[in-house]
């Protein structure tokens, strides 16, 4: 395929159409060449939207037709269409008709689909149930810096288009202004956001999500030691007076799309409250400019802090936390779609050893 991306299906449901003649809704993955993407031999399950092509048997394999208890909705034969008749009744009562769908990704993250419609396009988006809360967060932002919601249902959402570009390798001064975006909505957000399923990854929680994490790795008592003597040092980080707020969780650039000099948030899958220093590590890219903004507003807003501390301590413990965080998805996934994360795990956690005085 063009891509090497194993979540994007629209290469390859053009292929499909240009080789076979067939019009498919892919599903999941089923295996890989690759232990990791991208790239590589790989194969889908995907289910035909029209009637066979003659001369094609069903394939009775019970790797693809057995149930998996972990297994996403959407990833199962009928799931994507009855979400896409979810939305188009939606569409309906709003007078919008849909006219067309592409199915752009899926995986065990994500579904995500494209809906023309008679006014305009619309995005199908549907996630796991450990993001539905997601669709709680976008309602309660409601602003022109993030996505609209337009409907929800038991991890689908509906959204407005976002027209523009997603800004994987914006410079410095679209960094900062997408930052101080995050920081404008941070200002008002409260732990209260908890009442509404969003989760909680402040320090005791990610303190105990990281230990699990490294019992689970199979490291040699040395380095599993060194790596708990890190994690105890996220207390530190609390130390330093920044409060814990609402985090995107994932924010880059690439989660930002941009029109016409606008800025729009995407993707707070992720989102949680915690410190806000994590989302600093991420945008920055070690651009110092970045951090003095950082802190200039945390200085503002919390006196007596230091923000400055915060960020040093954020950024050698990142890789702690990104290591819990796959190990998460690992365990809320069908093993089929492990390749996606299973490396991620490890090379978190060797970078966290390459950071770490305990080594």
């Amino acid at each position: 395929m063009p891509t090497p991306w194993w979540q994007d299906t629209t290469d390859l449901a053009e292929a499909a159409k240009a080789i076979h003649q067939i019009d498919i809704t892919v599903l999941r993955l089923l295996d890989t060449e690759l232990p990791q993407a991208p790239g590589g031999a790989v194969t889908y399950v995907a289910e035909l939207t029209d009637p066979p092509p003659p001369g094609t048997r069903p394939d009775t394999d019970p790797a693809w037709t057995q149930p998996h208890p972990k297994r996403m909705p959407w990833a199962n034969p009928g799931g994507p269409a009855n979400s896409l008749a979810w939305a188009a009744h939606v569409l309906a009562d709003q007078g919008h008709h849909v006219t067309g769908k592409q199915q752009l990704r899926t995986w065990n993250l994500s579904s995500i689909w494209r809906l023309d419609t008679t006014r305009g396009p619309f995005w199908l988006k549907e996630v796991p149930p450990f993001m539905h809360h997601e669709a709680a967060v976008l309602h309660w932002l409601n602003g022109s810096t993030t996505p609209h919601l337009v409907a929800a249902n038991q991890g689908r959402q509906l959204l407005a288009d976002i027209p523009g570009t997603d800004r994987y390798h914006a410079p410095t001064a679209d960094r900062a202004e997408m930052l101080h975006h995050l920081l404008d909505i941070q200002d008002d957000a409260t732990p209260e956001l908890l009442a509404h399923g969003v989760p909680d990854r402040r320090t005791p929680a990610l303190i105990d999500s990281i230990r699990t994490t490294i019992d689970t790795a199979p490291l040699p008592h040395q380095r599993r030691e060194a790596l708990y003597q890190l994690a105890d040092e996220l207390h530190e980080l609390d130390d330093q007076g920044i409060p814990d707020t609402l985090i995107h969780g994932d924010f880059h650039p690439g989660n930002v799309r941009t029109h016409d000099g606008h800025h729009v948030i995407l993707d707070w899958g992720d989102s949680a409250i915690a410190n806000p220093a994590w989302d600093l590590i991420r945008m920055r890219d070690d651009d110092t400019t970045l951090t003095a903004q950082w802190c200039t507003h945390w200085h503002h807003t919390a006196p007596g802090s230091n923000p400055g501390r915060a960020a040093e301590l954020a950024a050698t413990l990142a890789p702690l936390r990104d290591a819990a965080t796959y190990q998460a998805f690992l365990d809320a996934i069908e093993p089929t779609e492990h390749p996606y994360h299973a490396a991620d795990v490890t090379d978190a956690l060797a970078a966290a050893l390459q950071t770490s005085p305990h080594a």
